[in-house]
């Protein structure tokens, strides 16, 4: 009975999530780019070997942590830096690996307006 409650009580809690997103304005898109070109630009400064990305969005401060989400990124041979996370997908109602650019990771935040990221370099 307290695992089904449990159980249920991640359902509503996931729900509540995907509920809340909202899509960003054209200027938040525009400063979450650039944001996301940085991290590029400071992954691309060290050796190429992949790297822990975490940033901030969603607002756990009520937790005391800053950063929501992780992902593993790596540089292809062609030189673009992809992003490997586990996200929930809304969609299915449970937890997936993706796989995407570091634009679209840096895309989903509860405040566009305000963001922290932390890289730590992974030895190749």
């Amino acid at each position: 009975m307290a695992g089904a409650a449990r159980a249920a009580s991640g359902a509503s809690s996931a729900s509540r999530f995907c509920d809340h997103q909202r899509e960003p304005t054209a200027t938040e898109q525009d400063r979450l780019l650039r944001f996301a070109a940085v991290v590029r630009e400071e992954l691309a400064a060290g050796d190429g070997g992949p790297a822990l990305v975490s940033r901030s969005g969603l607002d756990l401060a009520r937790f005391g942590i800053r950063y929501s989400h992780a992902a593993l990124a790596w540089r292809a041979e062609s030189g673009a830096w992809s992003a490997r996370q586990l996200y929930y997908a809304c969609d299915e109602g449970q937890p997936r690996i993706y796989d995407q650019g570091l634009s679209g990771f840096a895309m989903g935040t509860d405040d566009p307006a305000l963001g922290y990221i932390a890289l730590v370099r992974l030895p190749a």
